[in-house]
């Protein structure tokens, strides 16, 4: 068993210091994007799970936009996924493996 107390994470600019728990199950990330910030198209080789913690904005999955905000929970299989934030956003993103 792991907690995880989401007010004690300090967000680091290596993205690979913002993975907070990893097994040969999942992984689970911590993502934070700046106001007017984006993340470019990457390709998400799994499923995926984005839980919007904090803020607002839009995600692309394979060409198609839609608008996030806080507390929206976004699963998307195996796609091209970016995002671009409005405000500032933070994002918990479970990789299923």
């Amino acid at each position: 068993m792991e907690i995880i107390n989401f007010s004690k994470i300090i967000f680091q600019p290596d993205k690979d210091q913002n993975v907070l728990t990893e097994n040969n199950k999942f992984k689970i990330r911590n993502i934070e994007i700046k106001a007017g910030g984006q993340i470019p198209e990457c390709n998400m080789e799994n499923w995926v799970i984005f839980y919007v913690r904090e803020g607002n904005g839009t995600i692309v999955i394979n060409g198609k936009l839609s608008n996030i905000i806080e507390q929206d929970l976004v699963f998307t299989e195996p796609a091209k996924v970016s995002f671009e934030a409005e405000t500032k956003m933070k994002i918990l993103g479970i990789i299923i493996k």
